[in-house]
């Protein structure tokens, strides 16, 4: 089957709510709801691990706001375009975590998703009170 992603910049990729069993047009991958917003290689998009199917233009572009924690101390970190500020878990909640996600990960979370059981990966990196 095929999933949908559009390339936000070198690294920030995000996911769509969709997967078909043919290969999907632009068109519909435009109706979809973003699902997540992650760091990723574009490489699966260069080599065609992915393949490419169009392109959406993106007009409303503003990089995402990822928490992170530091795994030493448990402070939180709201992090944007290579700015931090403190933050509280209230700030991070409903945020992704600042990770850099593979496409084997990427794969199984969206997997994961459409079989409606938790992606271990991303529940083990949200922040927690230390």
């Amino acid at each position: 089957g095929y999933g949908a992603c559009r390339l936000l910049d070198e690294l920030e990729v995000e996911f769509y709510d969709f997967r078909s069993k043919t290969l999907p047009s632009v068109d519909d991958v435009r109706k979809a709801p973003v699902l997540f917003t992650v760091w990723t290689s574009n490489l699966p998009l260069k080599t065609g691990a992915w393949t490419k199917i169009g392109h959406l233009s993106i007009t409303d572009y503003s990089p995402q706001i990822f928490c992170k924690q530091d795994p030493v101390t448990g402070a939180l970190w709201l992090t944007q375009d290579g700015r931090e500020t403190p933050a509280t878990l209230a700030d991070c909640e409903g945020r992704e975590t600042a990770a850099m996600w593979n496409s084997t990960q990427i794969e199984d979370r969206l997997n994961d998703h459409f079989a409606g059981r938790p992606n271990r990966r991303a529940a083990a990196l949200k922040p927690v009170l230390a």
